[in-house]
């Protein structure tokens, strides 16, 4: 399992160039501006199973982008 945690879905911003952290209703503190956590569009993305399927630094997470399950940029857990 990797470290950090997924962003919920409530906090997402899906874009045609990524999927971005709201940092309006995001409990991430430091966060100023939107933080990108996948590049291209949320439904072109692979799907996952779990976090091995993902690079280091995410997060195998559920996103209302995709409508799957995909690699997310994890968050800093508080």
């Amino acid at each position: 399992m990797h470290e950090g945690r997924c962003p919920e879905e409530e906090e997402q911003v899906c874009k045609s160039t990524g999927v971005f952290l709201n940092p309006k209703i995001s409990k991430q503190k430091k966060a100023s501006g939107a933080i990108r956590l996948v590049s291209g569009p949320g439904k072109e993305q692979l799907s996952c199973a779990s976090d091995g399927y993902c690079s280091a630094e995410e997060k195998c997470c559920p996103s209302q982008c995709a409508r799957k399950h995909i690699c997310m940029k994890a968050i800093d857990e508080e």
